[in-house]
């Protein structure tokens, strides 16, 4: 074996100059392109450069196999188009080596039942972020929670076989919740395995007839022919024993069975403990990767846990290629969520699931299943005292007079991870309506122009501000209304040493009985009223709130105009610009 790089850089860069007009030089050379990059490959596998073996496949797909197809199209000999047909299948068969999306393709192609027509292009983001996981070195755990029917246990199938493809020495430990799940996925590996296209992929398994392709294999687990080890893949139920068994990756496969064990704390944290005292603990040494599937049935079950723990310990990061994914500032872990109906209340994989058909389902469901198990959002199942049955709502806003005195509290952000809050009221006799809200996850200097124009435009009378840090925070607002010749809003200063949550502990009444919200479903969620909204309604007594901005800022406003005795009941804005002072 040699390294025969500069040699596929070579044919490269000549495959890149040839045209649509010698079709058949293109595929001469992509042929000879293809033998070299073989050999790189095979090269590469004999040092263990994975990375590498990964470089030559994404060459395959994204540069030489396009340009293969358009030349298949635009060529008027069907002999030179069935020779680049051909020659087009053995490169998608090299790229499907490290390229999990063209291995489901590749597999799927030689099946009547398709499965990833319809959810693909919704899923993308898992077959991406599982090539990086497979390869890095420093990539070692993976969370991705759909909604049912997405796919998620036949993607573990797919990427068992593709890694056993690739190393048959490599070791996985399967974690799933039912005996019959067990057998059933292993059943489905070894079909994937045991098939014409896999061995197509990786033809060092075409000497190997049937199942000899296995050197054993039961309903639990299998060892692939040319393994050195006693199993390539072990599958086992949460409760079962796995004791003994090492593995290079760990992967947990929908450890809750449904919505019947979603609000079974007990059970969840069963599952934590088993993850920390066992699964986790099968590798030889510290890397060991683990690939958590499955559907978020409660903000206590094991994917979440694991989300929560990396906003503890590291920061997240939307990830710049999709969207409904976060990587951790150090590169570490993946977490991806997809919701069923995203923020402008559409389908997220709308070939499978049409909007009002979600929709439908989201009216007969519990709040909570919806969040946890639909989009992938999950809230507390108790301690829900803001929830929509809870509040009053306004379908029809009232009519708005210049005699309406208008309110606003402001709860700023004390670090970046917070939202600035800013709920904007009209009072109607005892009764407070929520007309607006502005609801940011910005920093306050971002913000200064936004909270002086609404308070402007709204002819604000009344400006409450929790100020516990920037003692200077009246005054820039101060500044910013002077500049806009606005001059009818009196900005109070709160200092207040009180924790968050017994604020809001304390106003709850108030906040529910004194107060009128816009109706559910009225906004949505990508407008600020409308994810204040969702915060409000999600918050929880019981379990920590990923975000307590929007009802600690209704229960300032509380504590300040609601409660407070003498506070004017009426108050005309004036403009002293116009009265020349």
């Amino acid at each position: 074996m040699q390294d025969v790089s500069k040699l596929v850089y070579e044919y490269k860069m000549v495959f890149l100059r040839t045209n649509f007009s010698n079709v058949r030089l293109m595929y001469n050379v992509a042929s000879n392109l293809y033998d070299a990059m073989i050999l790189q490959y095979e090269y590469c596998e004999s040092i263990n450069n994975v990375k590498q073996q990964h470089r030559i496949c994404e060459l395959a797909d994204t540069v030489i196999m396009p340009k293969l197809r358009e030349a298949i199209l635009k060529t008027k000999s069907e002999s030179l188009a069935n020779d680049l047909h051909a020659l087009h299948k053995l490169y998608f068969a090299l790229s499907s080596r490290r390229i999990l999306k063209n291995f489901a393709l590749y597999i799927e192609q030689y099946k009547n039942k398709k499965v990833w027509d319809k959810t693909m292009e919704t899923v993308e983001t898992m077959f991406y972020y599982a090539d990086i996981f497979a390869v890095s070195d420093k990539l070692n755990m993976m969370r991705a929670s759909l909604m049912p029917s997405m796919g998620k246990s036949y993607f573990g199938n797919l990427f068992v076989a593709q890694s056993c493809g690739n190393n048959p020495n490599i070791q996985i430990l399967r974690i799933t919740y039912a005996d019959d799940l067990c057998i059933t996925t292993t059943n489905q590996t070894r079909a994937i395995i045991n098939s014409k296209a896999f061995r197509e992929i990786f033809p060092r398994y075409q000497k190997y007839q049937g199942d000899n392709i296995f050197r054993s294999a039961t309903k639990y687990h299998f060892c692939m022919a040319d393994s050195e080890d006693e199993y390539n893949l072990f599958a086992v139920t949460r409760e079962g024993q796995s004791t003994g068994k090492r593995a290079h990756i760990l992967m947990i496969d929908d450890l809750l069975k449904d919505d019947s064990e979603s609000y079974n704390k007990t059970l969840h944290k069963k599952m934590v403990d088993r993850y920390e005292s066992t699964w986790s603990s099968r590798a030889d040494g510290d890397n060991l990767k683990v690939m958590l599937l499955g559907t978020m049935w409660a903000d206590t079950d094991l994917l979440n846990v694991m989300y929560d723990r990396a906003l503890e310990d590291d920061e997240l990061v939307p990830s710049d290629k999709y969207k409904y994914t976060e990587l951790t500032k150090t590169g570490t872990a993946v977490f991806i969520g997809i919701p069923a109906l995203d923020e402008n209340d559409e389908s997220t994989c709308p070939k499978r699931y049409s909007s009002l058909a979600l929709k439908k389902k989201r009216s007969h469901m519990s709040r909570f299943l919806w969040m946890c198990v639909y989009q992938q959002d999950p809230i507390s199942p108790e301690g829900l005292e803001f929830d929509w049955a809870n509040l009053q709502q306004w379908d029809t806003f009232p009519e708005v007079t210049k005699e309406v005195v208008r309110y606003a509290s402001l709860d700023p952000a004390r670090k970046g991870k917070n939202y600035v809050s800013m709920p904007i009221l009209y009072k109607y006799d005892d009764l407070y309506y929520v007309k607006d809200w502005l609801y940011k996850k910005k920093s306050m200097d971002e913000l200064y122009d936004d909270i002086a124009d609404k308070i402007v435009e709204h002819q604000l009378s009344y400006l409450v501000i929790e100020n516990n840090t920037d003692t200077s925070l009246k005054y820039v607002i101060e500044e910013k209304l002077k500049q806009r010749r606005y001059f009818g809003c009196t900005i109070i200063e709160k200092f207040s040493s009180q924790n968050k949550e017994q604020r809001i502990k304390d106003n709850q009444g108030y906040i529910r009985n004194n107060i009128v919200y816009p109706k559910k479903g009225l906004y949505s969620s990508n407008t600020d009223i409308g994810k204040a909204m969702d915060d409000l309604t999600a918050f929880s007594f019981e379990y920590p709130n990923k975000f307590d901005d929007s009802p600690d800022s209704v229960g300032l406003f509380v504590m300040e105009f609601v409660k407070e005795s003498g506070k004017p009941a009426r108050v005309q804005t004036f403009n002293r610009y116009t009265l020349g002072i």
